[in-house]
């Protein structure tokens, strides 16, 4: 009886691994009883000598028609799901066992093997219903399905390992050192896979961030193009204007003077045409906007931007997090104090690196405060603020990308912060 009501709990633990799998709920009916009772019966067999040790593997073909009866047939999801779940419950089966055996649990007694089975199997049961379904597992199983072979290849590896350790365990119910090893190997195969599968998922937020800039910056960019569109049907009226503007002046110097005011209004209202300029329409979308946000608070902005393709290893979403993030500290330094209300932007690419620099005036500010101002928290506008520059920071970091600030004197004697970001190409 304690034999059986551990292979119970086996194929318990089996049944609800491959549901979480599959992504679907387990529901005890009438497919689910007659795939508990097959499996137990044959356990039972093996576990009496009726049917040899060695054929313990085969159960999973019981697991297998279930599968198809209860999931229908989809081979790479059929193929894909079993080795999972094969390779699952033989690293719970193996790291239960070891954790028992750890604490002095396992030991031979007139009890048998039952207890043990009994003990090991519980223990997996209560890891796949409280652990196993906060992981992830169908999520995996999909990325296992559409990624490259090699990754498959690696997980049928440590699959077979493990199924390997397994049937010695099932077998002689002891684990040699060299056994240990095994599950060391299998676990690294494992890892390898994780870790692979971890940077696919990274990179498929990083693309989903990037279509999001898209959506979000291409509505500025097209704005952008349709203003400049507008303005150049006026070109000729401008042009007729100014050719005409010696009929209404009297002297040559207010001549002179009325075409310099008139030429400075017309580059007023398409200073941002230079813009176009920038071969990525999010960077065209997101400056174009945050330029109307400082024309709203009374900032100029002058720009010298000769960038292409902007080929950086940085991808782009991260680029314009930091441009905004220095680019609202600047807005918010102007406002803040009695200076020149301009920042100064230069945004350039070389076949060799990618320069970025913003510079505003700001008064004298020490060395020591211009280097704390990237710590996290530090701030002078209140809790919960100063996070821009310690966001700046970190990516630098994390793509390696020089960062300087400096705080100097110009030949006027205002003093002026510079941030500089160089990035290799």
């Amino acid at each position: 009886m304690i034999g059986r009501i551990g292979f119970l709990s086996e194929v318990l633990a089996i049944l609800l691994c491959i549901h979480n799998l599959y992504g679907k709920k387990f529901r005890l009916d009438i497919k689910n009883i007659i795939a508990i009772g097959a499996d137990i019966i044959f356990l039972q067999l093996i576990d009496e000598g009726k049917i040899a040790s060695e054929m313990s593997m085969f159960a999973y073909l019981i697991v297998i028609c279930y599968c198809i009866v209860e999931f229908g047939v989809n081979k790479r999801e059929l193929i894909v799901n079993n080795i999972l779940c094969i390779t699952m419950m033989s690293i719970l089966q193996a790291a239960s066992w070891t954790l028992l055996d750890a604490f002095h649990l396992i030991h031979e007694s007139d009890s048998g093997s039952g207890i043990i089975n009994l003990m090991v199997n519980s223990l997996v049961l209560l890891i796949v219903l409280f652990v196993v379904p906060h992981i992830g597992l169908h999520k995996f199983s999909v990325f296992m399905q559409q990624k490259v072979v090699l990754l498959r290849i690696i997980l049928v590896i440590a699959m077979l390992f493990i199924g390997y350790l397994l049937i010695i365990m099932k077998v002689t119910r002891y684990l040699a050192p060299e056994q240990y090893v095994v599950i060391i190997i299998s676990l690294c195969l494992l890892g390898g896979v994780t870790y692979m599968w971890q940077k696919n998922q990274y990179k498929v937020r990083e693309q989903k961030v990037e279509l999001q800039m898209h959506q979000i910056y291409g509505e500025g960019f097209q704005n952008l193009v349709t203003e400049i569109r507008k303005r150049q049907h006026d070109f000729q009226n401008h042009l007729n204007t100014i050719y005409s503007l010696h009929y209404t002046c009297s002297t040559f110097e207010e001549l002179v003077e009325q075409q310099e005011a008139y030429a400075d209004a017309i580059q007023e209202d398409n200073k941002y045409n230079k813009l176009l300029s920038v071969g990525n329409p999010i960077i065209i979308g997101f400056l174009y906007g945050k330029f109307l946000q400082a024309d709203k608070r009374g900032i100029t902005v002058v720009y010298n931007i000769k960038v292409a393709d902007l080929e950086s290893k940085m991808p782009i979403h991260k680029l314009v997090e930091i441009i905004g993030n220095l680019f609202d500290n600047a807005m918010d330094a102007v406002e803040e104090n009695n200076v020149e209300k301009a920042i100064y932007l230069d945004f350039v690419e070389t076949p060799e690196k990618i320069e970025f620099k913003i510079k505003n005036e700001s008064g004298h500010i020490p060395q020591e405060k211009l280097i704390k101002m990237f710590e996290r928290g530090e701030s002078s506008k209140g809790e919960q603020r100063g996070l821009g520059l310690a966001n700046v920071k970190q990516i630098c970091g994390e793509y390696k990308c020089d960062l300087q600030v400096h705080n100097q004197k110009n030949d006027a004697g205002r003093f002026y912060t510079d941030f500089a970001i160089c990035m290799k190409i």
